[in-house]
């Protein structure tokens, strides 16, 4: 797959917080792969962000809501960033062009 493996960690480190951060919250992760684009789902049952409601990556970036470096690899790698945050948990969406490789892959 063209995603590379390197833009994929950076997309899947904020997710991976200590034990105690999480409080037993239960984290789902799901990946497709539509067309020329990968998507990533990452919903939990915990607490959720800081924020309430549903917004894409243009609305986090003008108010400072969400994970600031998730933010900032998803718009370098061209992607799409939806967070929806309730006190039940939270969902975030992530979109990510599939590009050929430098070998045309």
């Amino acid at each position: 797959m063209p995603l590379v493996r390197r833009d994929a960690e950076r997309v899947r480190r904020p997710f991976e917080a200590p034990e105690r951060e999480r409080r037993g919250a239960r984290l789902a992760v799901e990946l497709r792969v539509e067309h020329s684009a990968a998507r990533i789902d990452v919903t939990d049952n915990g607490h959720g962000f800081p924020f309430r409601g549903q917004y894409d990556l243009k609305a986090l970036d003008l108010m400072g809501f969400g994970p600031v470096t998730l933010r900032h690899h998803l718009r370098a790698l061209g992607g799409n960033l939806v967070i929806d945050s309730t006190p039940l948990g939270s969902r975030v969406e992530m979109v990510l062009p599939l590009v050929a490789d430098r070998d045309g892959h």
